[in-house]
């Protein structure tokens, strides 16, 4: 039996991998977002398919008894279930903190310097707008649009010249499952394939119960 929180791996991958390959800051925005909302839905929906099970409960937690991340139910809170894990996890409420601010107030922690190399605005610039104006600062290279109209916007401008744009993120977590991370993997590309690597291991862990003879 394959849970239906499996599909949502494989979405978890797609942003993932176009996180990874993203050639402009906005491309990393959507994609993150798309990525935390896609990895937080996973065990929502784990949780859904299976909370009538008395063995899932027992291996997961009783989703019930917790509100904002806090144990609610009667007595002492059982440590060895997933719940317990993933609410005690720095890397967990971190990545839970972003999919609650990305929803109501979008993304706003990235914290961003643009290097250029190479630039010439008059031959490097590709498919700039009509009537646009162009805007270079930290987040790097837009292009600003319909000035004055309802149509007035920033999009991301393309170029064929060398600007990187270095990408940060604020108060990222220290320790998942007890061990460090190190500094040089706090950047959002890690973290995120070391989220992705834990919620895909709550997935399979429970495939590979649920398939036991």
């Amino acid at each position: 039996m394959i849970p239906r929180a499996k599909k949502n791996l494989h979405e978890c991958m797609y942003h993932l991998e176009k996180m990874i390959g993203a050639t402009h800051l906005e491309d990393l925005e959507i994609s993150f977002a798309a990525f935390v909302n896609s990895a937080r839905s996973a065990t929502f929906i784990l949780q859904k398919e299976y909370k009538i099970e008395n063995n899932f409960l027992n291996w997961y937690g009783d989703p019930d008894k917790y509100k904002d991340g806090r144990w609610t139910g009667k007595g002492l809170e059982p440590q060895t279930t997933k719940i317990y894990q993933m609410t005690h996890d720095e890397l967990c409420k971190f990545f839970v903190g972003l999919r609650n601010q990305i929803t109501k107030e979008g993304i706003n922690g990235f914290i961003c310097s643009t290097q250029i190399t190479s630039f010439n605005s008059s031959k490097d610039l590709i498919d700039q707008p009509v009537g646009s104006s162009l805007q270079i600062g930290p987040n790097g290279m837009y292009y600003l649009i319909g000035v004055g109209t309802p149509q007035e916007d920033r999009i991301p401008a393309r170029s064929h010249g060398v600007i990187t744009t270095k990408v940060s993120i604020s108060n990222t977590p220290s320790i998942h499952l007890e061990n460090l991370i190190p500094d040089d993997k706090k950047d959002i590309i890690n973290l995120s394939k070391m989220y992705y690597g834990y919620v895909k291991s709550i997935i399979e862990e429970w495939t590979g119960i649920l398939n036991q003879p």
